[in-house]
């Protein structure tokens, strides 16, 4: 169609091309990738998952320095499995805007992690349960997204 439109009519020399729904977009929930952290256990080793700050986290991992049988019974049933002595949990990709059209990854390592002691449930819930009341945040384009994607040390703490 563009070899077409070229030869009947005039390129534009700047356009505009909206991400959105018709018939307009007149505001966009903006982005900050906000750094969050906390003290990191002794008995984790590792710990890793998401890519990009606007993308559901889809695979995290944990090593733990010790893990038992009971350790791993318990990872099975937040959906972990074991490989090489690394627990690794899967969810399903979304865009960071929408949340809750995906499945956390993260959300299920940590939910493991506070059920075997080695992370602060208040903080889990300050992540994932709205403890910090950001669903009563809201303007003309909706609530307030928070979504921690991505997952990592940084010496001794964890960073989100």
């Amino acid at each position: 169609c563009i070899e077409h439109y070229k030869k009947v009519a005039v390129m534009p020399e700047v356009g505009f091309t909206p991400d959105g729904d018709f018939p307009v977009i007149y505001a966009e929930k903006g982005l900050i990738p906000y750094k969050y952290s906390c003290k990191k256990s002794q008995n984790i080793l590792e710990i890793c998952g998401g890519d990009r700050v606007n993308v559901v986290c889809d695979k995290a991992s944990v090593k733990l320095k010790e893990l038992t049988e009971k350790t791993i019974e318990i990872a099975k049933t937040h959906g972990g499995k074991i490989f090489d002595n690394t627990l690794i949990f899967e969810g399903r990709t979304a865009h960071g805007s929408t949340p809750e059209n995906g499945d956390n990854a993260i959300k299920k390592m940590l939910a493991f992690l506070v059920e075997i002691g080695e992370f602060d449930k208040d903080f889990y819930q300050n992540l994932f349960e709205d403890k910090l009341g950001f669903s009563t945040v809201k303007d003309q384009t909706g609530v307030l997204t928070f979504s921690p994607n991505v997952i990592k040390i940084d010496n001794d703490k964890i960073v989100f």
